[in-house]
């Protein structure tokens, strides 16, 4: 897309275009809040995403200013990059665009907590996000004039006693606080239920209670080489999408191409993590209904994908092999017998599905559960799967922004044809249809189950690319230079689609190597608000005068059919 011509015509001022390696971003710095707002506007009529806003810190560099990055896709597969310095008249505080993009208002929010920044018309609730009560208030961890020593001091005079948000409802409701702390292993979230009788009005939920810096340790411990080593740890069921998606954002950082063995083994690799994630949230929304023998049975496959992952790189969550530059085996996997254990998965695990797809008492006890509109969905800027099964089905980038292996036409087809249009399409093996995907659990189930039949198609696909006409290659090759050779402060830009959606990393280079500043969006930071919108009674637009509504005892399975990450929000 032409961003430049099209974005002259509207603004009051000039654009300035900075270079960009990749052919399909382009990077615009705005000088000015009305421009900031009309470039939005337009974006907003335009159908871009907004997939990222970063926050930096850069006062120490020549202009001296706090900046904000704001990173937009196009439907043609072009990335829109606006830089926008925050004025000097007041370097704390900015226009916001959270009226075009309601999505945008955790990463604020975020923004807030970890430098001061202020969304003009937006300050009250700020505070507290991330950075709860145990916190001071003026901590501001990422500001580059906090080093340990001036954290280890503001945080000496922290205020302990915890409130929390005071929540006020009308006569005639409760709220009903569940967690932080849960039943299980699953990590601490609150959710403060506000019910009248058993329907659910509302479920602010409250996150935060898992952070851990996760951004500043990458500032203060970590380099651009060995950076891998944290992001892998941001959320452990998504380690290897999280561990590749830092490593393209360095790589297209210091404009290198890694092997083409190196692109199908992370294509193959990624796909299998989606597998046994899915199959996994399958097992446990059928566990949720009491089809305990079904679950079970969907665990024991859910172990042995996780087994194949150890067979093949030496850990089960798939850590420890991604590089920039590639990947690295502790061992020389052996892929022979990969395609016939695959093939046996896909058949077991369909064979199961079928079961909970057709069942009666599956069907009637998850369908209008949850619903998330496709209209709801745009609205609030969710992503990924959430946002697919409420039938937007092309909103993957493995589609939108295609990388390595995916732009294969191919490739593109198994993921297109992910669900038929109707019931008389042939070679349907998940028989999930579009019909399916209308936002409620049912259809987060049954679009999980659609795409582990599609990436087993993926991942025999590869492998017998990596047997053939790529197997003497190596899957690694050392970058070192060509990082080095970086400018500093540049950035890069690193995403993927796993199994939750779209992951972003934005990582710019210091000095040395060093990482000046690395932004990690997960798909999960887009779609809490999106699990608090299916949740909540709310009128249906289909049948004026009639509510969706849910009761106490549906949400763990809704909180189930979205599976987010409390750890990768809140970082």
């Amino acid at each position: 897309m032409d961003f430049v011509n099209h974005l002259e015509e509207i603004c009051s001022q000039p654009l300035i275009q900075l270079p960009r390696t990749a052919v399909n971003e382009c990077h615009l710095i705005v000088a000015n809040d009305h421009d900031l707002r009309l470039i939005a506007q337009w974006a907003k009529e335009m159908q871009l995403y907004l997939c990222t806003l970063v926050a930096s810190d850069e006062r120490m560099l020549e202009s001296h200013q706090y900046k904000l990055y704001y990173v937009f896709s196009a439907p043609d597969g072009d990335f829109l990059i606006l830089e926008y310095p925050l004025p000097g008249t007041r370097p704390l505080a900015y226009i916001s665009i959270r009226d075009l993009y309601p999505s945008v208002e955790p990463l604020e929010r975020k923004a807030f907590d970890l430098y001061g920044v202020i969304p003009i018309g937006y300050a009250d609730g700020l505070g507290r996000f991330v950075l709860h009560d145990a916190y001071p208030g003026n901590l501001h961890p990422l500001r580059r004039t906090r080093n340990y020593e001036n954290l280890k001091r503001r945080q000496s005079k922290r205020n302990v006693a915890a409130t929390g948000p005071r929540l006020v409802y009308p006569a005639g409701m409760m709220v009903l606080p569940v967690g932080p702390i849960h039943a299980g292993i699953i990590e601490a979230g609150q959710f403060p239920f506000v019910v009248a009788g058993e329907v659910i009005e509302d479920v602010p939920v409250r996150l935060g209670y898992k952070h851990r810096g996760i951004e500043k340790l990458l500032e203060s411990h970590y380099s651009l080489l060995t950076g891998w080593e944290l992001v892998e740890k941001v959320s452990g069921d998504s380690s290897f999408s999280h561990s590749m998606a830092f490593c393209l954002a360095v790589e297209s950082l210091a404009n290198v191409i890694i092997p083409e063995s190196a692109q199908l083994w992370r294509a193959l690799l990624l796909e299998l993590e989606r597998i046994y994630n899915h199959i996994a949230d399958v097992g446990a929304l059928a566990h949720d209904i009491s089809l305990d023998v079904v679950a079970a049975d969907l665990a024991v496959l859910r172990e042995t994908a996780v087994q194949l992952n150890h067979r093949l790189c030496g850990h089960r969550l798939l850590r420890g092999i991604n590089r920039p530059g590639g990947i690295v085996f502790p061992h020389t996997p052996d892929l022979t017998p990969v395609p016939a254990f695959l093939t046996n998965l896909q058949k077991e695990f369909l064979a199961l599905s079928h079961l909970l797809l057709e069942l009666p008492s599956c069907r009637d006890r998850m369908i209008t559960t949850g619903v998330l509109t496709t209209q709801e969905a745009q609205q609030g800027g969710a992503t990924g799967l959430a946002m697919r099964a409420t039938g937007a089905i092309t909103h993957d980038f493995r589609l939108r922004h295609p990388i390595g292996v995916y732009k294969r036409p191919l490739i593109q087809t198994i993921i297109r044809e992910l669900v038929p249009q109707d019931r008389e399409s042939s070679g349907n093996l998940a028989g999930v249809y579009k019909s399916d995907l209308k936002g409620d659990v049912f259809a987060r189930m049954a679009l999980r189950i659609a795409e582990v039949n599609s990436s087993i198609r993926i991942c025999i696909q590869v492998i017998d690319e990596l047997t053939k006409s790529v197997a003497q290659q190596e899957t690694w090759c050392a970058i070192d230079a060509q990082v080095s050779a970086a400018p500093s402060f540049e950035f890069g830009l690193g995403y993927v689609e796993n199994w939750r959606g779209d992951l972003f990393y934005w990582v710019m280079k210091g000095p040395n190597n060093a990482i000046f500043r690395c932004k990690v969006r997960d798909p999960s930071v887009f779609n809490w608000s999106a699990l608090r919108t299916a949740t909540r009674r709310k009128p249906r637009q289909d049948q004026p005068g009639k509510y969706w509504e849910n009761i106490l005892a549906d949400f763990p399975l809704i909180n189930k059919s979205f599976n987010l990450s409390y750890a990768a929000n809140d970082l």
